[in-house]
């Protein structure tokens, strides 16, 4: 049986918010919910989604873009009709009491970090034990980057590495696998591993691909779903703390 791909990030986090549980009384905390976009539309999918059921927290450490994005009329809107609020705020640093967040979502955040991995400090700190986190963000396997890796010959010219990177501001692009497996050895315990948007326009190959399911694997975003265990097991592969 052929899994499907989620078109969307959106698509993906609204499955696993889903999937999540009952959001009624959760606490949600979006983290650089922004992004380049200025009407921030993946977060007011997301905001819509919990229909009140939540309360949600926006954060951001872009000062002018919150501004913007709080004088938007989409926003002022949903802050009438939902519980929602927003501060500028960086999640290495935040100003949340231990185990107060049920659910926090990094979408497209991950590889603008210079110190990703650190981050999860600061998250597992303020989940709620059985809490989740949400990633979405470039899949190093997209099929473009896996090809001109293929052929590319000098792995170090300057050309090559700024068009891996793709946006300037990108820093890392962790295997998902990886990924997963540094998340259950610090404390969380990954539920999912998906794939978004596969873009390949060859009608005639897609139906192979798909059967093979390549399709997902070398789409273009990754998308993970983890929860913080409820006891602190966390550990390294020798069993060391």
């Amino acid at each position: 049986m052929m899994r499907d791909i989620y078109p969307t990030r959106t698509s993906f986090v609204l499955d696993m918010l889903a999937q999540s549980g009952t959001l009624k009384g959760k606490t949600v905390l979006d983290v650089g919910f922004i992004g380049g976009y200025q009407e921030a539309t993946v977060h007011y999918s997301i905001v819509d989604s919990l229909g009140g059921a939540g309360r949600l927290i926006g954060i951001d450490t872009d000062e002018e873009k919150l501004e913007r994005f709080l004088r938007n009329e989409k926003t002022r809107a949903r802050q009438e009709k939902y519980d929602l609020s927003y501060k500028a705020m960086s999640i290495f640093e935040t100003s949340f009491s231990d185990e107060q967040i049920d659910i926090v979502l990094m979408l497209e955040v991950l590889e603008h970090l210079l110190s990703p991995y650190s981050v999860f400090d600061e998250i597992k700190r303020i989940l709620k034990p059985g809490g989740s986190i949400i990633l979405t963000y470039p899949n190093p396997f997209w099929w473009k980057k896996m090809i001109r890796f293929t052929l590319q010959r000098d792995l170090l010219k300057e050309s090559y590495l700024n068009l891996f990177r793709g946006a300037p501001d990108h820093k890392v692009f962790p295997h998902p696998v990886c990924l997963a497996n540094y998340l259950n050895d610090v404390g969380f315990e990954t539920k999912v591993i998906e794939f978004m948007k596969f873009d390949f326009n060859y009608s005639f190959l897609n139906t192979w691909l798909q059967r093979c399911e390549l399709t997902r694997k070398f789409s273009a975003y990754a998308g993970i779903w983890a929860k913080k265990k409820e006891t602190n097991t966390a550990s390294g592969p020798y069993g060391m703390t």
